[in-house]
């Protein structure tokens, strides 16, 4: 099993608006293993820069690969789509919003703090990054 910094790991979507969507309402942030080993999650840490790195969720979760893990800032209950690749939810549980509508910084940790990942975003509430499924880069 390997780790996010050993390549795998990408932010793949940020949606920084409370507005409702087809799939998932609400502000949420998308992470996609993209490597050829499932990725153990375990005390890696989400945060959003603009909220001086008041961290949305910490997440128990082996990501399989081509797996997604969607980390929503409102309430709910975690659960598992049943998609093949699997998608998973995971709820931090806060009451307003977090993420900064006008932009800000998605920044993923490592069980020691160290930051494995960092995405900026800009206004808008839209994908600002997707992965190629055919060879797992990334576009903007």
């Amino acid at each position: 099993m390997g780790t996010p910094t050993a390549a795998g790991l990408a932010i793949v979507e940020i949606y920084p608006t409370q507005e409702q969507r087809g799939f998932i309402s609400g502000e949420y942030v998308a992470l996609r293993n993209t490597g050829d080993e499932s990725l153990d999650l375990s005390g890696y840490g989400l945060s959003a820069s603009d909220r001086s790195g008041e961290p949305i969720d910490t997440y128990s979760l082996t990501l399989e690969p081509g797996a997604t893990l969607y980390a929503l800032t409102r309430s709910g209950d975690g659960t598992m789509l049943a998609t093949s690749p699997p998608g998973y939810l995971r709820f931090a549980g806060f009451d307003e919003p977090v993420l900064d509508d006008e932009g800000g910084t998605i920044v993923v940790t490592d069980p020691d703090g160290d930051t494995v990942l960092e995405q900026s975003y800009g206004s808008g509430g839209a994908a600002t990054s997707m992965v190629d499924e055919t060879n797992g880069t990334e576009s903007r």
